[in-house]
């Protein structure tokens, strides 16, 4: 979304990956996070999202929050379990509900 004076609100990317160390950290390719960069420069964003799956079960949704070195946007690293958000059921919703509330939390950082 545009804020109305050239910037925009947030900008993402997903990976279709598996981007999670055993221990269940994120590791970024250098690429992956140079795309990042790249697409919040380019759009003057004030956040960032790089949305990978989660595979396996047990956890759902794992949310890693940075800051871009020199601008200080907030940039998150969030890992989702696809087949979970796509669910019509309550588990489905409460994710979709979940994400949103991560989403909204980095991009009230971005605005803090």
């Amino acid at each position: 979304a545009d804020t109305g004076n050239g910037e925009r609100l947030a900008v993402g990317d997903a990976k279709w990956k598996d981007i999670w160390t055993a221990s269940g950290d994120p590791e970024l390719a250098r690429q992956d996070a140079y795309q990042l960069t790249a697409y919040m420069t380019a759009g003057k964003a004030n956040a960032g999202f790089l949305l990978a799956p989660l595979v396996g079960g047990g956890t759902f949704l794992k949310v890693f929050r940075y800051m871009m070195v020199g601008s200080g946007a907030p940039v998150a690293v969030v890992g989702v379990h696809v087949p979970t958000l796509l669910r019509r059921d309550g588990s489905g919703e409460q994710l979709r509900r979940d994400l949103c509330g991560a989403i909204a939390k980095t991009l009230a950082e971005a605005h803090a």
